[in-house]
């Protein structure tokens, strides 16, 4: 299909495989926030032990097939409606040889 780049059609597709997932690093030790300088601030007493944070699980990083929003229940459905249709056709490919 063609397609416009800076008023010009262009016809021809260039396919260049996918670079490699870059993954970044993660820092030895996370990043806590800054308390602010206000003369509120002062009167507030600070403790020393960082807040803590809530874990959330992950998912196994095991490879998985994509979710592509496929039925079930239409599996088992259409392979009924093809046994039956086969057997259907034998039954009436045996009466024709009689």
């Amino acid at each position: 299909m063609p397609y416009k780049i800076d008023g010009q059609t262009v016809n021809n597709i260039v396919a260049q495989p996918k670079d490699a997932q870059k993954t970044l690093s993660k820092p030895a030790t996370p990043n806590t926030p800054s308390t602010p300088s206000s003369s509120s601030s002062s009167n507030r007493k600070v403790s020393s032990k960082p807040p803590t944070r809530s874990t959330v699980p992950t998912l196994p990083q095991t490879p998985r097939l994509p979710q592509t929003g496929q039925l079930n229940w239409p599996i088992p459905l259409l392979a009924l409606a093809g046994l039956t249709l086969f057997v259907w056709g034998r039954a009436e490919q045996k009466k024709g040889e009689r």
